[in-house]
């Protein structure tokens, strides 16, 4: 919670062309931020989960010009501003709604003219074009900042509010607040309740039963992650487009290679309110199946005996129904218990590769060894199964073809190379989001054109991957002969 002071005509008063009544006057004002624990760079992370770096605030006047198109007045704070009194210049007399945006790291109105480190100095430096309707549709994205790779950061968190608002589970009241003159005695004064637009996950996990000592999580990632934000919204930001998300798999944490993680990791989801689904009553059914398309998911990629298995853990305030929300300035804790893995539960998904037919021992340059692997997908859903091979030893002397296997050994098409960045990938399935196994038979050709950088010797690496899970499997090495 933020608590500011309005001291209204605290300067001067002005007129605009002799068209401002006695009740719409133009006065100077000062926005007192009683804020200091929020100014300072803190140490610790509750301090710095309340500080505000920039503010964005909205004035939209009830009555002047007109009821049905009042004026509206922009003001932009900088750091340094935020740190210290706001003044307010040139705003008018009278009743207003004022939203506030704080750590958007920009100012949200394109006409806002005035440096953000000096107050504006004429009428029309603080006047915005935009409409109320406007600023309550406000949508920002969060692209180029650094939040897209650094859940954990605590110092620089959205935050929105509608003021004036008694009611802190409600901030978005149909209220207004009141400019007054100052020498009428008693000072207005204005609660904004800023109100978090990321909630906070503490997150632990212990293995039990089959997995203590055979299990060993390689790593935890989050997917849909919004990058667009609707700030003003009632019932929160609920994003409704692959566009709308961070494209990638956000990793949380470096994570141990065996054991528990008893110190639990602390990091921010932006607001996903996906809703309910009707229907679910166990923690087993809070699956890709059922889940909301765009619901936010904490994903742990493991491995048990020496296969890759994932569990996906739903986010939501009810983690036994079917409630899907990530709550704007909620507190979830999250404590998680991995057995061994059971793929008739559809959480857990697996990846695998056989590999029926291996690469031969020895290869002379520009001749030709081959591989026959059948790949196994489990409970992976919307998602592709992509096949990587390289050669630890000849880079930029390999070369790969996939081709298509039938059951009966037939060798069908060859498989286009998807690489961006000059590799060789290829895509094996496309999965929908249907439970259950899929397999895939390919044979893989690799030749060589030179001696590479391990002379004689070359290691070959195949490794499956979606964008939640990866398994590898290493061939023996090969020997390379002129």
């Amino acid at each position: 919670m933020l608590s500011v002071v309005l001291l209204a005509g605290g300067c001067r008063r002005h007129t605009l062309d002799g068209n401002a009544g006695k009740d719409s006057e133009l006065v100077d004002a000062m926005l007192i931020l009683r804020c200091n624990e929020l100014e300072t760079r803190a140490a610790t992370r509750e301090e710095q989960e309340r500080q505000v770096n920039d503010l964005n605030l909205f004035f939209v006047h009830k009555s002047y010009p007109s009821p049905t198109g009042p004026e509206v007045r922009h003001y932009y704070f900088s750091a340094v501003d935020v740190a210290k009194h706001v003044k307010l210049t040139n705003i008018r007399l009278g009743k207003y709604r004022m939203y506030a945006v704080a750590n958007a790291g920009k100012s949200l109105c394109p006409e806002t003219g005035h440096d953000p480190e000096t107050p504006p100095t004429t009428v029309s430096d603080a006047l915005c074009s935009m409409t109320e309707n406007d600023i309550k549709t406000l949508v920002i994205r969060l692209d180029g900042d650094d939040r897209e790779d650094n859940l954990s950061r605590a110092d620089n968190l959205l935050m929105s509010s509608v003021s004036p608002s008694g009611n802190t589970d409600n901030p978005y009241c149909d209220e207004t607040m009141e400019v007054r003159r100052g020498d009428e005695g008693g000072l207005p004064t204005i609660t904004i309740n800023l109100v978090r637009r990321l909630a906070k996950v503490e997150f632990s996990y212990e293995l039990v039963g089959d997995a203590v000592g055979k299990m060993e999580i390689n790593s935890i990632a989050t997917q849909y992650i919004p990058l667009s934000f609707g700030l003003f919204g009632k019932k929160g930001n609920k994003p409704t487009a692959m566009g709308d998300f961070n494209p990638y798999v956000l990793p949380l944490m470096d994570t141990p290679n065996e054991g528990n993680m008893n110190d639990p990791v602390t990091f921010y989801l932006p607001e996903n309110m996906q809703g309910d689904v009707d229907g679910i009553d166990s923690q087993e059914d809070r699956n890709g199946f059922y889940a909301p398309q765009y619901a936010s998911y904490l994903y742990m990629d493991a491995k048990y005996e020496g296969s890759q298995y994932g569990f996906s853990i739903y986010f939501g305030n009810d983690m036994e129904g079917g409630n899907f929300d990530v709550k704007g300035n909620a507190y979830y804790r999250m404590h998680l218990q991995l057995g061994g893995p059971d793929l008739s539960d559809i959480r857990v998904s697996s990846l695998k590769i056989d590999v029926t037919k291996k690469f031969e021992k020895n290869l002379k340059l520009g001749n030709e060894v081959d591989a026959e692997l059948e790949l196994t997908c489990s409970n992976y859903f919307n998602d592709e199964v992509k096949l990587i091979c390289s050669a630890t030893g000849a880079t930029g002397v390999s070369q790969f073809h996939v081709f298509e296997l039938e059951d009966d050994g037939t060798v069908g098409d060859e498989l286009s190379n998807v690489s961006e960045h000059g590799g060789f990938t290829y895509v094996m399935l496309r999965t929908d989001n249907q439970p259950g196994t899929r397999k895939v038979k390919c044979k893989v050709k690799y030749t060589q054109t030179a001696l590479g950088d391990g002379g004689q010797s070359v290691t070959l690496l195949l490794k499956m991957t979606t964008r939640y899970g990866t398994t590898t499997f290493h061939t023996h090495d090969i020997r390379v002969t002129p």
